[in-house]
């Protein structure tokens, strides 16, 4: 999980079929659900049979109808069955706050994860460990990446307040005149 924590972004080969259920939600096993205090957040992506089993267990279904549906049959990769199973799911996870489902999965192979804000995430015993989080004049950030044991990295300059030098960046990069007016005046704002 160490190496997520740092991987911003990925490649992936779009296959509507499979990915587009699995990146917006609509996959019973890939979700970001309700829970009892509606501020706070988690996101579940129990999506191998062992994960979703450690899933169904530690929420006290192991027994239940969820657990004898096949999800990983041919009836698993129905939406339909899906959408069935969802309200049963959306009940459980609606019983407990973040901190519960925190204090139950965290640590498990459940594949869960609070959905924390900024200043939550630089709270975050693990995140605070691999430091991932610096301050910038004043400013939180999460801090360079990757990281190397034998190679150090610099935390990063403040941002220069300097209109003549951020022109010259978006010419540089190809930015229409027009754009580079509207930005430069935002920047001025």
């Amino acid at each position: 999980i160490s190496i997520l924590l740092d991987f911003t972004g990925y490649i992936l080969r779009w296959d509507v079929d499979i990915c587009y259920p699995l990146l917006t939600g609509t996959n019973l096993l890939k979700t970001i659900p309700l829970i009892g205090d509606s501020l706070h957040v988690i996101a579940i992506g129990a999506l191998e049979p062992a994960f979703f089993a450690d899933l169904l267990e530690r929420m006290g279904l192991a027994d239940s109808d969820l657990a004898a549906t096949g999800l990983f049959g041919p009836q698993g990769r129905d939406p339909a069955v899906w959408r069935r199973m969802k309200p049963k799911l959306a009940e459980v996870f609606a019983s407990r706050t973040q901190a519960d489902w925190c204090e139950l999965l965290e640590g498990s192979d459940a594949c869960f994860t609070p959905v924390l804000t900024l200043d939550e995430a630089a709270r975050h015993p693990h995140l605070r460990a691999r430091g991932c989080f610096v301050n910038v004049a004043g400013r939180l950030q999460n801090a360079p990446a990757p990281r190397f044991s034998r190679s150090g990295v610099q935390t990063p300059a403040p941002a220069v307040d300097d209109p003549e030098r951020l022109a010259t960046l978006l010419a540089q990069w190809g930015c229409e005149a027009a754009v580079c007016r509207q930005v430069l005046a935002a920047a001025a704002d």
